[in-house]
């Protein structure tokens, strides 16, 4: 998922986000599995661009409901799904 804006406020709107639908852990013979779209944010400025990779602690369980925040929360709507 990456999130491109200038808003501070999305910040703890995406903290929520995940707190509110975690991603799924398992156990596993292997140790614990994290299965969950994780977050990626584009932060861009005048004079520089970021991006920010959450690692499992931002992973979310995807739900209809969650990824239409995302789209809300990301300037212009622009939130994308990309699968690597």
């Amino acid at each position: 998922m990456v999130l491109a804006g200038k808003s501070a406020k999305a910040v703890p709107s995406l903290a929520e986000l995940v707190k509110t639908w975690p991603a799924r852990r398992e156990l596993t013979e292997d140790g614990e599995l994290c299965q969950g779209l994780g977050l990626r944010l584009q932060i861009q400025r005048v004079t520089a661009v970021a991006e920010l990779e959450q690692g499992d602690a931002g992973r979310f369980w995807p739900t209809d409901e969650v990824l239409a925040r995302c789209r809300d929360l990301a300037q212009g709507g622009r939130a994308a799904n990309i699968h690597e």
